[in-house]
């Protein structure tokens, strides 16, 4: 499943994405913008380590694994065609708060 694919099958929700480049987070209007055609800047491991992805390459991209906490979307994606017969869904997956 492309990143495109899943994006349009869960509108409206918030990601977390784990890309090659780095990670971005996503909001709803965010993700509208990129369905548009526009880049996103995605950070490193450092704001010098920052990144330009362009709208088609982002929605290229093979969704590795997915799960969901509360109300958040977390992908990791990747840019290897080989990964798309082995994606991983867990939608009933809860993350527990310690106290």
């Amino acid at each position: 499943m492309t990143l495109r694919e899943f994006l349009e099958s869960h509108p409206g929700e918030a990601l977390d994405l784990m890309l090659p480049e780095g990670r971005v987070l996503l909001e709803p209007k965010a993700i509208q913008s990129v369905l548009d055609g526009k880049p996103v800047i995605v950070s490193g491991t450092s704001p010098k380590k920052a990144a330009r992805v362009s709208a088609e390459d982002l929605l290229g991209q093979i969704v590795c694994s997915s799960y969901r906490t509360r109300c958040l979307w977390r992908l990791a994606t990747t840019y290897d065609p080989e990964i798309r017969s082995r994606v991983r869904h867990h939608p009933g997956m809860m993350r527990w708060r310690y106290s």
